[in-house]
């Protein structure tokens, strides 16, 4: 949920704490959104990821596993 217009970024962090890369970082306008991963995510290997994402003043983290 983006509560206004700003810039979203999410960026993907391995469990060596190293930033894998930048998903998607680019202007939304406020409103609800799906960030499909399919194509950004499929060469990795599998473990345990982080997802930092920072939009509207707000910041979040979320742990992805991939098998």
């Amino acid at each position: 949920n983006m509560p206004e217009t700003g810039n979203l970024k999410v960026e993907l962090i391995n469990a060596s704490g190293q930033q894998v890369s930048t998903l998607f970082s680019q202007r939304f306008q406020k409103g609800y959104y799906q960030l499909p991963l399919a194509g950004k995510i499929d060469n990795l290997p599998a473990g345990v990821y982080v997802l930092n994402i920072e939009g509207a003043g707000k910041k979040a983290v979320v742990r992805m596993i991939i098998k």
